[in-house]
């Protein structure tokens, strides 16, 4: 997906077991994102503020340099004082950088800078400054030209260190995946063999999220999908997303979104957030490389 303030590419063969793609999003002022169950590595050259959804008078203010957004379970605002052109690196669900100074459950529901962290990297010093000179005329090219100056610290990260992801955790997590959320944790525990306290257990570990909460997350972004449609009713689309009806609909939105389904839709998010809606469709049409 491409317009005039997002762009995205997928990365290379030897990356895409664990990067879904990389994205380029021009931050002016605020912008509204959705929980989508993947940890977001962005780079800015300017600091940013975060806001949970349900808690937008308290905004978390980031310094410019590298960060990690987290699993969100609900939705989230970041802002910019200024406008500016932040980069992403969107890792699958299952593949957290795995470092010794942070956790997927430490930066659950939050954003936290990093860059003190990853000094030692000439490759990340030298993107920073090239983020303060896009040009939308020229942006394929540029986001290649940043894709090839961060792909060496990546490849370090996942490969030179023995970064091994887990192959049943991967199967776990795209049992959730493939049916869009809607599966029942009983049938994926008869599915794997595997008791509900294990299962709890290998997504708190490796993802910080439980696998009830991704499903509420995707089965969401199911949701909204279907809501595109000119055909279907609101409680068409909830029930073809696998709500039990229009309240099950309204309570789970209202909990990740802070808002009714109807309000959301209503509203001029939908429409800005272009890059979003193709995200969705591209992981669960599987554009993206299969999880």
């Amino acid at each position: 997906m491409q317009s005039r303030d997002y762009f995205e590419l997928l990365p290379p063969a030897w990356l895409s077991h664990s990067v879904e793609v990389f994205w380029c999003q021009k931050l002016s002022e605020h912008a509204f994102f959705i929980p989508q169950g993947v940890f977001d590595l962005i780079l800015h050259s300017q600091p940013i503020g975060f806001s949970k959804v349900d808690d937008q008078l308290s905004i978390k203010q980031i310094p410019a340099g590298t960060s990690i957004l987290g699993q969100q379970i609900s939705a989230y605002t970041l802002y910019s004082k200024h406008p500016q052109w932040i980069f992403g690196i969107r890792l699958k669900p299952f593949s957290f950088l795995k470092q010794q100074f942070m956790s997927s459950l430490e930066v659950k529901n939050t954003i936290e800078s990093i860059t003190q962290y990853l000094s030692h990297s000439g490759y990340l010093n030298d993107v920073l400054p090239l983020l303060t000179q896009l040009n939308e005329d020229h942006i394929n090219i540029e986001i290649q030209v940043l894709i090839e100056k961060i792909t060496p610290w990546l490849h370090s990260q996942f490969i030179a260190n023995d970064y091994i992801i887990s192959e049943r955790l991967r199967a776990e997590t795209n049992a959730i995946l493939n049916a869009r959320g809607d599966i029942k944790i009983s049938d994926m525990c008869e599915t794997f063999s595997i008791s509900k306290v294990t299962l709890r257990q290998h997504f708190l570990d490796n993802i910080g999220l439980l696998p009830k909460e991704l499903c509420k997350i995707w089965r969401l972004n199911n949701f909204l999908l279907h809501s595109q449609s000119a055909t279907q009713t609101l409680t068409e689309s909830a029930i073809n997303a696998g709500y039990f009806d229009q309240a099950h609909l309204n309570r789970e939105f209202k909990c990740l979104l802070g808002q009714t389904p109807k309000r959301y839709l209503k509203s001029t998010e939908p429409h800005l957030n272009q890059g979003f809606q193709a995200a969705i469709n591209n992981r669960f049409i599987g554009k993206y490389d299969p999880f």
